[in-house]
Formats: C-alpha cells, structure tokens, sequence
C-alpha cells in the first residue's frame, strides 16, 4: 500500500497543474491593485482632465437649479401666475430630480458613472433649448422636469466619478473644486441673468444656460469609465488601459509601463443591478444605520440652503421682486438690475466658502467643519430682524449662504467617499435626491411664510438647522474622516 501511494505522489506535481493561469503573463511583472496603481500615477495633466468632466457637469447643474428662482417670479408677472404656480414652477425640475434620483440612483453603479454622465448632458441641453422656446406654462414645466430627470439621474455618477480619480492624497482637492463648480454654476446663473434678461429675456437667457452644456459635452468624448468602476466589475482589462492612459497623461508611464492590474482580495466584487441590491450592500456591510442619518442632515440641511436661494429675491428688495413691464412691445417682465447685481453678489458666495474650506479642512477638521458650519449660519441670520438696508442684507446672505455652501458639500462629500464603491453612485444620487425633495418644501414655505411675516421665514431657516444640528452631533466621527476604502 505505501509502494502504491508512493507512485501515485508524482501525479500531483505535474507542469499542467503547476502552470500560472495567465501564461501571457511574464514572472516580472509587477502585480498591483486598483489602489495602489491609482497611487502610483500621482496627480498631472490626466488626472485634472478627468475631474474636469464632473467639475463641469456640477457647474451646469448648479447653474439649472437656480435659475428657476428667477424665470419663475418673471413669468408671475408676464402671465400672471398665483403663488401656487410660481413655487411649483421654481420646484418642478427638483421634484422630476427627486424622482428619477430615487428610482434610477443605482443605474451609475449598475452602467458606470461615464455613460450616465454623458446621457443625461444630453437630455439637460436639449430639454434647456426646448425650455427657452416654451409659450405656456405646461410648455416649460414638461421641459424644466425633463432637466430635473438629467440632474437627478447624472449629479451622483459626476460626484463619485470625481471621488474615484484622484489619489487619497488628492481626493478632498477634486471633491472640494467640484463643489467650487456647483457654486460657480449659481454664481453664473445670477451674472448671466443680470447681463441677458435686460437685453433677450427669459427666453434668452435659459437658452445660453442650456447651450453650456456643448462644450462639457466635448470634453466627455476625451475620457473614459472610472478604473476603479472598471475593476469593481470585473473589467480588469479595460481599467488596465485607462490607467495607462492616465499615466501618458500625467508623463508617468514609466511607473505603469508593466503591470498586472488584480482584484483587491480584501475588497468583494459586486454588481449592483437593482435598489434593493444596493441596500442589501449597506445593510450587510454595516453601512445602513450611517446612511440614513446622512440622509436626514441633507434634508433638513438642504431646506435652509434652498430656502436661502428662494428668498434671497425677497430680502432683497422687501418682496417686490421685479418692477413691472420694462419693454411694452414685447409686454415682458424682469428684474430691477440692482436687484439682479445684488444676487450676483450673493452668489458668489458658495465658490469663495468652497475654496475657503478646502483650505481649512485640514487644519481644523471635517467634524469641526461640519458642526461650524451648521452652528455658525443660526447667528448669521439674526440680522434680519433688524436690518433693514440693502448692503447689511447682502452681507448676512453672503455669510449664510457661504457657510452652508460648505456643510452642504461636506455632506455630499460623505455620501462619495465614506460608503463601499459598488455602492457610491447610489448614496451620493439619494443625497442629490434628497437636496431636491427639501427644495421642493422649502420653495413653497418661503413664498407663503414671506407673506406672512419675513420674521416668521426668518425663524423658520433657523429652528430648521437646530434640527439639522442635534442630528450632525449624532454621527459617528469615522463618517468625517477621509476613508482609504479603494
């Protein structure tokens, strides 16, 4: 028996057996992991390309946002709309935004972040054109939903493409500048309105919003998937390229110019193909409970940060939000241009807050950052019970609507960085949701709050982020720190 045993031992030494299963593969060639190429390839030319895609895609959307804020009290005067309609036309494109972010959040996970980007650019130029062309008001709130479809369905996808770029060393820089870009998209949309309403109208001006899309449009074709989506999938091969891409790009293709790109054995491979799969992934990672308390910050956050938006007009100029018919002929409304100079001011604010905290948030804190800035806006607002001239209100929503710029990106940078990668396009689209469906109460509380009683609004922004307040002291402080998860 042991003769026996003895000749059979061989047969399990045999070259077939022993053979590497990539035979293409030479012994030499390094074998890395999606995180430790994304290392290596440091941040260049390449890196800032690819961010600039999502950069942009969040300028267009901060831009459409807010624009409705003022198309939609223009066209309570030229066609003599009741309050009813003027909030549900501000909130029309938030509420489709809402909508398509909760139902279709996980199509990013499922599609990749790069076709979903692409696709919904599409939609938002085309729905923008057709918007400026509207002549009745079921017209243009078809299109401006069909805008809200292309927010809701491409801001996650554009925020977790631009978290899975960088290097860990980079990685608040590219998600901080594309919060600069959101705010820079509402600062362009009040300056274009002060510079195109005058002079073309409503119409014109949503049309030069909608024709920003073009050149992002451009860019996309000069980039590709996310690597890291690639390898969360299992398209090693395709990643692989990217990153070599990349690596021309950023004059490093020396570091990667022989690799074997591997799957992360520590890291599970997932293909989410519907919602409940993505909550199947938070539940079983332990990742659910934080989910939902970042959901609640964002709703009552994002109902002040709106709310901010939609009453900046009224502030501004005690509720007379435009001076009646400026052009006989074409019997149209606008703006007082002081008050249009004004917003403009004002909304330069989320940039310069933005790059402010990029600056500071390593120095003091995520968590630091993100309790100042929902703690300090509460003061922020006490002058508006007393203050009455045009310059103190500018500065106080300059202040208010800077600080809560920040915590509302900070929020937004959780939802992309904190949770598992199969999962980011998810979270960060229910986030984006979220912002939406706050917006949608917060337009119609300030236009029936405002009649009411300004200090009625007032306080009513202020209790809100109380409430924000004791459920930010409630998250665990892993949640504000810079997850290394690849």
């Amino acid at each position: 028996m042991t003769g026996s045993s003895d000749e059979k031992t061989p047969l399990k030494t045999v070259p077939e057996c022993t053979e590497s299963p990539f035979p293409e593969t030479p012994s030499n060639r390094r074998t890395l992991t999606i995180g430790e190429a994304m290392e290596e390839l440091g941040c260049g030319l390449g890196s800032i390309l690819y961010s600039l895609a999502p950069y942009c895609f969040l300028l267009i959307e901060g831009a459409e946002v807010t624009v409705m804020a003022v198309v939609s009290l223009i066209l309570q005067c030229e066609w003599g709309l009741t309050k009813f309609w003027t909030s549900a036309l501000q909130v029309i494109s938030m509420a489709t935004c809402t909508i398509s972010g909760l139902l279709f959040s996980h199509l990013g996970d499922q599609f990749g972040r790069y076709p979903i980007m692409l696709w919904t650019l599409l939609i938002i130029l085309v729905a923008g054109l057709l918007s400026g062309l509207s002549v009745n008001l079921w017209q243009i709130m078809v299109c401006r939903a069909l805008v809200g479809v292309g927010e809701g369905l491409g801001a996650g996808p554009a925020a977790t493409f631009s978290a899975e770029i960088p290097t860990i060393k980079y990685r608040s820089l590219s998600m901080t500048s594309v919060g600069i870009g959101w705010g820079l998209g509402t600062a362009l949309s009040s300056g274009l309105a002060y510079l195109t309403l005058e002079p073309y109208g409503w119409k014109g001006y949503l049309i030069v919003l909608a024709l920003m899309c073009s050149p992002v449009l451009i860019l996309l074709f000069f980039i590709r998937e996310s690597p890291r989506y690639d390898v969360r999938v299992g398209k090693v091969a395709k990643a692989r390229e990217t990153l070599r891409r990349l690596a021309r790009l950023n004059f490093r293709e020396s570091e990667l110019e022989d690799f074997e790109l591997v799957q992360d054995p520590n890291i599970e491979k997932v293909e989410v193909a519907t919602l409940y799969e993505s909550y199947q992934v938070l539940s079983r990672t332990g990742y659910l409970s934080d989910f939902w308390k970042l959901v609640a910050i964002t709703l009552t956050g994002q109902f002040v940060y709106m709310g901010q938006i939609y009453a900046a007009p009224l502030y501004l100029n005690d509720g007379a939000c435009y001076v009646g018919k400026v052009n006989e002929e074409k019997k149209s409304c606008s703006f007082d241009q002081s008050v249009l100079f004004d917003l403009g001011v004002v909304g330069l604010a989320d940039p310069i807050s933005v790059l402010l905290g990029l600056l500071f948030i390593d120095r003091i804190g995520r968590r630091n950052l993100f309790l100042s800035t929902c703690v300090l806006p509460i003061f922020v607002l006490i002058p508006f019970y007393f203050c009455t001239s045009s310059t103190s209100r500018v500065i106080a929503l300059m202040a208010f609507r800077g600080l809560l710029s920040v915590f509302g990106w900070t929020n937004f940078v959780i939802a992309a960085e904190y949770f598992p990668t199969s999962v980011r396009s998810f979270t960060s689209s229910v986030v984006n949701s979220c912002y939406s469906l706050a917006s949608i109460f917060s337009a119609f509380v300030v236009q029936f709050a405002y009649d009411i009683s300004p200090d009625l609004l007032t306080a009513t922004l202020q209790i809100s982020l109380v409430v924000t307040l004791v459920f930010v002291v409630n998250i665990k402080r892993e949640m504000t720190g810079q997850q290394l998860e690849q």
